[in-house]
C-alpha cells in the first residue's frame, strides 16, 4: 500500500474523492491519502503553497512551475483568515497571467486523478487549463470558474458542460479521466465524453480585463496518474453503478477489462450495464456492517454484458451475496476455463419481461453450485465444454429452457 501526506486546510469533498482529512485546533490538516492495493504508481504529484512566503511569484520560486502564454507570474498568499493555508491567487488585472507545470508524461490510458481546493466569492473569476502536451501549447479543456457556475470548453472552445460551484467555503474540484471508458467524471456527479489525446500538464490563469474581481484561490493541488494494471484491488463503499468512480474504496471503477491477478470486491449494491471482461476474481460478499440496502453483496447485470474470460473467477462465498442477471439484453457469458461459484444461500437467478425467452447464461466453464435459491425464468445455455455441478438447486422455471450441449 502507497501513502501520501500533505499539510492544507480542510474542506468538505466531493463524494467521489478518495482521501481523508483531519483538523486538529485549527491546525493545517494531516491528509493521509490511502489507495488499496495499488502495485506501482506511474507518476504523482502534489503542491500545497505551503513551502513559499505570502507575496512570492510561484514560478519565479520554483523550477517545477514556468509561465507560459506571454502570461505574467501569479503571486502566493496567506488565506489563515477564510479558515486555509497558503494559496495560489488567481488574481485579474490588466494582463493575463498563466502558470504551468508539465507532467513527468502524457498520461493517455488508465486513470488520472486531478484533485484542488477552490474557494470563490460573489465577485470573482480565473481559469484551470488542462493542456495535451508538455509545454503547454495544446489545450486540452479549460474550466472557468465565475461567480455562479463552472463553466468546461474543450480545446476547440467549445462549451462541453456547466454546473454550480461551492462559493464562500473552501471546497475540492475533482477531474477523474478514465481513458479506457473514454469519459471524465466531474464534481456533482457530472460526467463528460473524453476528447483529449492525452494530458501533459495543468495551468491556472487570471484572464486581463477583470481587475475589479475578487481571486480565484486554489490549494492543495495533487495529481495521480495509474497505468492500467497499477491497481490490483478495488473494493465497494456505496451502491452505485459498476463504472461509477463514487463507489470504490479507491475513488476509480475498475476497468473494463479486469486483468489476471486484480481483485473487484462488491460488498454493496452494484448495477452493471456496460460490457465488462473479467480475467481476475469478482467477490460478492456479505456486508460487513457497512450501511446500504440490501445490505450484502448484490451485482445486477442490467442491460450489460459481463463476461468471465479463462482464468477468471467470479465468488459468492458466504451466505447473503446475489448475482442477478434483470432484462432482456443482459448476459451472463463464462468461458472455457473460468469459474463461478456459489456458497451456500447464496442467489442467482435472472428476470425477463413477461413472455419472453432469453438465454442469459452461456456456459463454457464451470458452475459449482452450494446454493438453495437459484432460480433462472429464462435460459441457460450449457456448452460442450461446461459443466454444472454442486449440491444446491437449479430451477429453470415458466418458459425457460436450458440447452445443454
Amino acid at each position: 500500500m502507497l501513502s501520501f501526506t500533505y499539510t492544507g486546510p480542510s474542506y468538505p469533498l466531493a463524494k467521489n474523492t478518495a482521501f481523508v482529512v483531519l483538523r486538529w485546533l485549527g491546525i493545517p490538516a494531516l491528509v493521509l491519502f490511502l489507495f488499496a492495493g495499488l502495485s506501482a504508481q506511474t507518476f504523482s504529484f502534489s503542491e500545497d503553497f505551503e513551502g513559499f512566503a505570502t507575496g512570492d511569484s510561484l514560478a519565479a520560486s520554483s523550477a517545477d512551475w514556468m509561465t507560459i502564454n506571454g502570461g505574467f507570474d501569479l503571486v502566493v498568499s496567506d488565506q489563515s483568515a477564510i479558515g486555509g493555508g497558503q494559496a495560489l491567487e488567481l488574481t485579474a488585472g490588466p494582463t493575463p497571467r498563466e502558470v504551468f507545470r508539465a507532467f513527468p508524461q502524457v498520461a493517455n490510458s488508465g486513470n488520472l486523478i486531478i484533485d484542488f481546493g477552490y474557494f470563490i466569492t460573489n465577485s470573482t473569476r480565473g481559469t484551470v487549463r488542462l493542456y495535451e502536451d508538455q509545454a503547454g501549447t495544446q489545450l486540452a479543456y479549460e474550466f472557468v470558474f465565475a461567480t455562479t457556475r463552472v463553466t468546461v470548453f474543450d480545446g476547440n472552445g467549445q462549451q462541453v458542460d456547466a454546473f454550480f460551484p461551492t462559493s464562500f467555503s473552501w471546497a475540492n474540484f475533482r477531474i477523474g479521466f478514465d481513458f479506457a471508458r473514454g469519459h471524465i467524471d466531474l464534481p456533482r456527479e457530472t460526467r463528460i465524453p473524453n476528447g483529449a489525446n492525452g494530458i501533459g500538464g495543468i495551468s491556472f490563469v487570471s484572464q486581463d480585463g477583470f481587475s475589479a474581481l475578487d481571486p480565484v484561490l486554489i490549494e492543495d493541488v495533487t495529481v495521480n496518474y495509474f497505468a492500467p494494471g497499477d491497481i490490483t484491488e478495488y473494493r465497494t463503499i456505496d451502491r452505485a453503478v459498476f463504472d461509477e468512480p463514487e463507489a470504490w474504496a479507491n475513488g476509480i471503477a475498475p476497468p473494463p477489462l479486469i486483468p489476471a491477478g486484480t481483485s473487484v470486491i462488491i460488498e454493496h449494491y452494484t448495477a452493471l450495464n456496460d460490457p465488462v471482461e473479467n480475467q481476475g476474481t469478482i467477490s460478492i460478499l456479505e456486508n460487513q456492517g457497512i450501511s446500504s440496502f440490501p445490505n450484502y453483496g448484490r451485482l445486477d447485470i442490467i442491460g450489460g454484458t459481463l463476461t468471465n474470460a479463462s482464468g477468471g473467477l467470479i465468488d459468492l462465498p458466504g451466505n447473503t451475496g446475489t448475482l442477478l442477471i434483470n432484462g432482456a439484453g443482459s448476459l451472463l457469458e463464462n468461458q472455457l476455463g473460468a469459474t463461478i461459484n456459489f456458497g451456500p444461500q447464496t442467489q442467482f437467478f435472472g428476470q425477463v419481461p413477461t413472455g419472453t425467452v432469453v438465454q442469459h447464461v452461456i456456459n463454457a466453464g464451470t458452475i459449482n453450485f452450494d446454493a438453495v435459491n437459484a432460480q433462472f425464468p429464462s435460459g441457460i445455455h450449457n456448452q460442450t465444454s461446461g459443466i454444472i455441478m454442486g449440491s444446491g438447486g437449479l430451477s429453470i422455471r415458466n418458459d425457460a429452457v436450458l440447452d445443454n450441449d
